[in-house]
């Protein structure tokens, strides 16, 4: 279990973690004991719902899909007798994590007050308050940020390669220094290790995905929408890239969501078409494209949509060239189609099974475990 001599999560687990059962959860006479097997990391004891209840409790400074597979796995292996309760702590477990811990049934306690308790003739579960700002940790920087989603996507890009860290910051156009430091927070969330020389090697490329896709989704971006005339949408798009190349944004621009999909495998047909346009020409194409083309502006509904994207600076990282057409890199239309409520799923299987999935070396196995996260 990593230790961060700055911010000591398991002292703070252990002095916190029997206030927070006592006042939140109905906990009564909590105590500390000294942990019985190096299976975990404490041991509390109290009653709870009239029983007698030992908590054997792992735990870690973050909390991810990794950890959580780790947890399941752990729990399966520990030896749970009569009123013994598996539970994963963290300083703060997020919202989607606490939902997937409790799908797989594994009890839960964090810093903010978070607690879920399953075991026999018990069933516990309190939303919490919020983390104290005493018990925060450090701020970390959050490697599917924009900037740093960069070094992300650069290794996404190379698949199983290795990169020394002067290399990766070159290829991402970021300096050496903010590399190292996602680097380090890529390698505390399981993503990358590094080899006997010290370059950087993509360890799982399932869990980044899994995880960014958590956090990120289309609707940050911000789309403006248009009711184009009654033409089908091979020749609305046509028009679209000759109007864009007309204004000089060739390279300003990525087709996304249904319409990549189908302009990369042509069968699953959509009328509607999702562009990215650069933040900084974003405007500019807006008043020039609904002019040239007559558009009519629609609050919602219509079938073409400009998007200002959430990620400025990476959006276009890796974008391709499919007859004519830049589309956005297949990273990137992987975590756009993942929320897309008409046929996002069938298109993610598709882009997984066809060219991601293959491009990263996964297996079957692999895919099935990236379309089922």
């Amino acid at each position: 279990m990593p230790r961060d001599r700055e911010y000591d999560f398991l002292d703070l687990l252990q002095e916190h973690l029997p206030e927070i059962l006592s006042s939140e959860a109905g906990f009564e006479g909590v105590r500390l004991r000294p942990p019985k097997s190096q299976q975990y990391d404490i041991l509390l004891e109290g009653r709870v719902a009239g029983q007698r209840v030992r908590l054997l409790i792992e735990a870690k400074a973050q909390v991810n899909s990794a950890v959580i597979a780790e947890a399941g796995h752990l729990r399966d292996q520990v030896p749970l007798g009569k009123g013994h309760i598996f539970m994963l702590a963290a300083p703060r477990i997020g919202p989607k994590y606490q939902r997937l811990l409790r799908e797989q049934g594994i009890s839960y306690a964090d810093l903010a007050g978070n607690v879920f308790l399953s075991g026999p003739g018990i069933l516990v579960r309190i939303q919490g308050a919020g983390l104290a700002p005493h018990l925060r940790p450090p701020r970390r920087k959050n490697p599917f940020a924009d900037k740093a989603s960069l070094i992300v996507r650069v290794l996404l890009a190379g698949g199983r390669r290795s990169w020394g860290i002067r290399e990766l910051a070159r290829e991402a156009g970021v300096a050496v220094g903010w590399a190292s430091d996602i680097v380090n927070v890529l390698g505390e969330r399981y993503y990358v290790s590094r080899d006997e020389v010290g370059d950087v090697l993509l360890e799982d490329p399932v869990l980044i995905l899994a995880d960014w896709s958590h956090f990120y989704s289309y609707r940050k971006n911000r789309l403006v929408s248009f009711l184009a005339a009654s033409k089908d949408s091979a020749a609305i798009l046509d028009d679209l890239i000759v109007s864009l190349e007309n204004l000089r944004l060739s390279n300003s621009y990525a087709l996304s969501l249904l319409a990549a999909i189908n302009q990369l495998f042509g069968y699953v047909r959509s009328e509607q078409i999702h562009l990215y346009v650069a933040a900084e020409s974003f405007e500019q194409a807006v008043r020039a494209l609904q002019s040239r083309l007559r558009l009519h502006r629609v609050a919602v509904g219509g079938n073409i949509h400009l998007m200002r994207p959430y990620y400025r600076n990476s959006v276009m990282f890796g974008a391709q060239s499919v007859e004519n057409v830049q589309l956005v890199s297949d990273v990137q239309l992987y975590l756009d189609v993942q929320e897309f409520p008409v046929r996002g799923k069938e298109a993610a299987e598709l882009l997984v099974k066809k060219r991601l999935g293959p491009s990263l070396g996964l297996s079957s196995d692999q895919q099935q475990r990236l379309l089922s996260a």
